[in-house]
């Protein structure tokens, strides 16, 4: 949010609102991206893009931190809160995973609306936070 940025560069840290498929960073500039909550609203056509521009501006060995939605398999529906888009539920690791560029680091579920471990019985929502390292 701009909110978050405005806090951040308050406080000497770089931030800066952009789309995931267009980062306007240089080559190698940054030692994080967080995508958080942003993931599950972006067009299936667009992952190749989203890949490639974090494996471009990303450090070697940089951080991208993912919190979204989670399912173990590729969930695509309407949109409830807007006419024409549609949400996705999956691994978003699976983006990042292209190539053998990027590993998983720590990856944990938790209950979307209580925040609770993952239970594998329980058929609420999930959210992830998932950490990866670029390799290369």
């Amino acid at each position: 949010s701009k909110k978050a940025i405005k806090e951040l560069n308050k406080k000497n840290i770089l931030g800066k609102v952009a789309t995931a498929d267009n980062l306007p960073f240089k080559k190698n500039s940054m030692d994080i991206i967080y995508y958080g909550f942003c993931l599950y609203l972006c067009d299936e056509i667009d992952y190749k893009k989203i890949f490639l521009n974090a494996k471009r501006v990303l450090k070697k060995n940089g951080y991208l931190i993912i919190y979204d939605f989670y399912s173990e398999n590729f969930i695509k529906k309407k949109y409830k809160h807007h006419s024409g888009i549609f949400s996705h539920k999956m691994d978003f690791r699976n983006i990042f995973s292209r190539q053998k560029k990027f590993t998983s680091i720590s990856h944990k579920k938790f209950e979307y609306d209580t925040g609770k471990p993952f239970n594998k019985n329980n058929k609420k929502d999930l959210v992830a936070i998932s950490v990866m390292r670029k390799l290369h």
